[in-house]
Formats: C-alpha cells, structure tokens, sequence
C-alpha cells in the first residue's frame, strides 16, 4: 500500500514537472504587469521621477531617471515575450538593488525589514527567471528550439 501511494505521488510530480512552463510564465506576466507600469509612470512624469532621485542624492538624477525608467520598461517588454529574458531580469534585480540602497537603506533595521519589501519581492522573482530561464511559452525557447545544433 505505502509502495503504491508512493509510486503514484512520484508520477504526479513528474507530470507536474512538465508544466513548469506555467510557473514561469506567471511569474514573467506578474513581472512584467509591475514593471511596465512602473516603468511607464516614470517615463510619463519624468520630471517628477528626477526630482525624486535628486532628493536621494543620487548622481546626475535626469540621466539616472531615463535610465531606470526605460531599464524597468523595456525589461518589462522583454520578460513579457520571454526575449532575453535572463539578461532583462539580471538588469532589473540591479535596479531594485539600486533602489533598496537608494531609496529603502535607512528605514531597514534588519533582515526582517529587508524581507517585507516589495523590491525583495521582486528580486526574488527576478532571480527565478535567470536561474529558471524563460520557459517553454517564449519566444528565447523557439530561438534555442530553431537554433542548428
């Protein structure tokens, strides 16, 4: 009985397993919702956005404000389709680094605090996809599916 029960949890993991795809492609959609909305909020009030990382101290705010926004929405893009995927969410776990040191530093007292932000959230998500790639719904699979080998 117990080899039995056994046997048939093994086999609906290994049919689970063939739809890790949807896993993926969730957490792409989820990613890609946040962060062209974000990026595009930038984008369209960017003259607030440089106002903001200039109260940060951050350097040269207006080139730093262009280049987050069109990091989060074009990386957005890119997850969306699942094109480059691994190098777009590489470039967005920096931004969210950049913005947790930035903009969230202070108010973190430990790692609890760290953990309860939503960019923590997000690099964890982001991590997912490089180590876990695009999956199967996406167009880097069809490049490396249609690539001579």
């Amino acid at each position: 009985m117990v080899e039995k029960l056994s046997n048939l949890i093994r086999s609906a993991f290994q049919k689970l397993s063939q739809f890790q795809w949807v896993g993926l492609l969730m957490v792409r959609f989820t990613l890609a919702i946040i962060f062209l909305q974000t990026g595009y909020g930038k984008l369209a009030h960017i003259a607030k956005t440089t106002a903001f990382f200039a109260e940060l101290g951050i350097p040269y705010p207006l080139a730093n404000a262009w280049v987050a926004s069109l990091a989060e929405f074009i990386c957005a893009g890119l997850i969306a389709v699942g094109l480059a995927t691994r190098f777009a969410a590489v470039t967005l776990i920096v931004v969210m680094i950049v913005a947790i040191i930035t903009a969230q530093l202070p108010e973190l007292h430990g790692v609890a605090d760290l953990f309860g932000l939503q960019e923590w959230d997000y690099i964890v998500m982001l991590i997912v996809l490089v180590f876990g790639g695009a999956g199967a719904a996406s167009i880097d699979r069809f490049i490396r599916n249609k690539a001579p080998k």
